[in-house]
């Protein structure tokens, strides 16, 4: 993988205080960060939401256990292995295949008129209507993970975006209610979507074409798509190898013309459970094919700069 490479910055926020300026600098220039053992040491709390710090090792088995049992609800709610390749792509989104039409908050695979979306409580509440875990909703609105997305969508070394060092949201809280309105405050982000990507084992056909994930969702922006940058904060849950199909960037970083991945050295990134991967909007990616005898699981919420006009889950984070 990138370990002690320049795309890998392998200290946290307990232990060096340039952790977030490291991750903004490298981000900027290769468009993709690898953050090994993101979960231990960073002030999640001991993954039921009480954010009281405990032990780096327990933090982090806490909430790979509880994003394993999230993988594991979603692959019985598709339908099993045959339904999750043939007619998910191996990628589920809660949004948009799990939760019904809900409240007039538009999104759903049947909803034809979007209005303003739910607030970060309202959406917690939704994943837990189908049985995602609190441990993982906690997560996804956590104080620590919102900085580090505000460092590197905002240019932000404090990383303001979440609040003061050492807090952590609990179901949601800290993140704005008025959803739909201009942020108030400096160094807002928004939570666009996120996905479950799980990869069946022995199967060819769950390979990933180089691709930008700006290719999928930066239609959807409308208007702000010339200044809205986003990242997608890919989150392993099991140990990746070039055998399980582990993501795979240019040797360069992903910031390079199309013309140049042709030439480029493919770098698997073989990095272990309970490690994050930043992924820049316009940054090239790929990864192989699960050839290994287990599935291979990965959660990946999205994050914008600014509000997304035609995506209704544009969920205001502070």
């Amino acid at each position: 993988g990138l370990v002690g490479s320049e795309m890998c910055i392998r200290d946290r926020f307990d232990s060096d205080p340039t952790f977030l300026a490291r991750i903004r600098r490298s981000f900027e220039e290769h468009g993709v960060v690898v953050i090994p053992n993101f979960f231990a040491g960073n002030g999640f709390g001991n993954g039921n939401g009480n954010g009281d710090g405990g032990d780096g090792q327990e933090v982090e088995v806490s909430l790979l256990q509880a994003l394993r049992a999230d993988c594991a609800n979603v692959l019985r709610r598709v339908g099993g292995h045959g339904a999750l390749v043939a007619n998910y792509g191996c990628v589920v989104e809660p949004w948009e295949h799990l939760m019904p039409p809900n409240d007039g908050f538009g999104g759903g695979a049947d909803d034809s008129e979007s209005t303003a979306g739910p607030t970060a409580r309202q959406y917690v509440d939704m994943r837990s209507s189908v049985g995602l875990h609190q441990a993982s909703s906690s997560l996804l609105f956590s104080k620590r993970l919102l900085k580090v997305v505000s460092a590197v969508l905002h240019g932000d070394d404090a990383g303001q975006c979440g609040g003061e060092e050492g807090e952590d949201n609990e179901e949601g809280e800290g993140c704005r209610q008025d959803v739909g309105q201009p942020s108030q405050q400096q160094h807002a982000c928004y939570l666009l979507n996120e996905n479950f990507i799980l990869k069946p084992p022995q199967d060819s056909g769950t390979a990933f074409a180089w691709h930008q994930d700006a290719e999928r969702i930066t239609g959807q922006l409308s208007a702000t798509v010339g200044d809205n940058a986003y990242v997608s904060v890919w989150f392993a849950l099991d140990d990746m190898s070039t055998t399980n199909g582990c993501l795979v960037v240019p040797s360069q970083g992903g910031r390079i013309p199309q013309v140049d991945l042709a030439k480029a050295t493919p770098v698997p990134l073989t990095v272990a459970a309970g490690s994050v991967v930043l992924i820049a909007h316009d940054s090239w990616h790929a990864s192989l094919p699960n050839m290994s005898k287990a599935f291979r699981r990965a959660w990946m919420p999205q994050f914008s700069k600014l509000p997304a006009v035609d995506l209704p889950m544009s969920i205001p984070c502070v």
